[in-house]
């Protein structure tokens, strides 16, 4: 078979299942995010126009904490054990409600690519070809196993997943879009920088600060 022959059979078979892999793979492959057991991030974003640190911790499987630090001190929390979720309002701590967390329940990855992968946690189609400040993406729409939905928008040259719409089914369906730039590597893994969160005059810029991969984190950080 001719090189150009090859070439466009990779076209003719361009699939979800692919563009995902690819994504994997431009962030390290696959065998390095496996190796990832916990991810420590400190982040550096403005509330109010106040500086204010958020600092969020995972571990496998699906173990979560998030908090807001202004000051030195910890205004905001919460954490998932991997059974029960909880945050810390007004030094009261208080259980979250399953519903909330329906969609931490399932998770089996630190990185949401791998979870793409399982069709027992997502169904992922590739819909039409779409531009995000110019760039061409492939469109990725990914179900997920509680009817809620997420849309990728994977750079066609680089397959970083350069934004991301997710898509909440309810009474009403709404609808949050997130950026992700300034793609960098902390030691062996590519991840961005820099995100926004929303459009326009109310979008958020939240910059990372500080990544430690299998650092950090323990048991304790979501037992408390």
């Amino acid at each position: 078979m001719s090189d150009q022959a090859i070439a466009q059979d990779k076209i003719n078979n361009v699939d979800a299942k692919w563009v995902i892999l690819k994504s994997i793979e431009a962030m390290g492959g696959e065998p390095l995010l496996r190796s990832i057991n916990t991810l420590y991030t400190e982040m550096s974003t403005e509330m109010s126009g106040r500086p204010v640190t958020w600092l969020t911790k995972e571990m496998l499987p699906n173990k979560g904490a998030f908090q807001i630090i202004y000051n030195n001190r910890v205004v905001y929390e919460d954490w998932f054990n991997g059974k029960q979720g909880f945050e810390m309002v007004n030094g009261k701590k208080k259980e979250e409600e399953a519903a909330i967390l329906k969609d931490k329940f399932p998770r089996k990855n630190i990185f949401n690519e791998l979870d793409y992968l399982d069709t027992s946690i997502y169904q992922i189609y590739l819909l039409h070809e779409e531009k995000v400040n110019n760039i061409p993406c492939y469109k990725i729409r990914a179900v997920f196993a509680g009817a809620d939905e997420r849309h990728l928008y994977i750079d066609k040259k680089t397959f970083q997943t350069i934004k991301l719409e997710r898509v909440m089914k309810g009474e009403t369906e709404t609808k949050n879009t997130t950026y992700y730039s300034g793609f960098k590597k902390y030691g062996d893994l590519v991840f961005y920088s820099v995100l926004t969160m929303g459009d326009g005059a109310e979008a958020q810029t939240v910059k990372i600060t500080k990544l430690l991969i299998n650092e950090s984190i323990s048991d304790s950080d979501f037992n408390k």
